[in-house]
């Protein structure tokens, strides 16, 4: 995968883990799902950090590149 389409899938992720972890707080239970998701988002976008450290992708740049994933998706 492109380094674009995982910096967008671990942003994707991050608020899913919240409603998650929410949910099981509010149930009483505890949240191995929502810990899991975090740690998969904070690892995607730490791996795509990784990759270009000379600064590689901003919080500013997640409009664009989701937009341009959506566009290589649906109009090939």
């Amino acid at each position: 995968m492109a380094s674009g389409t995982l910096f967008v899938l671990g942003f994707l992720l991050l608020p899913l883990a919240l409603v998650s972890m929410l949910a099981a707080w509010i149930d009483g239970r505890l949240p191995y799902t929502g810990a899991g998701l975090l740690i998969l988002a904070a690892g995607l976008i730490g791996y795509v950090q990784l990759l270009h450290p000379d600064g590689g992708h901003a919080l500013a740049d997640l409009p664009d590149l989701a937009l341009g994933i959506i566009a290589a998706t649906f109009f090939r």
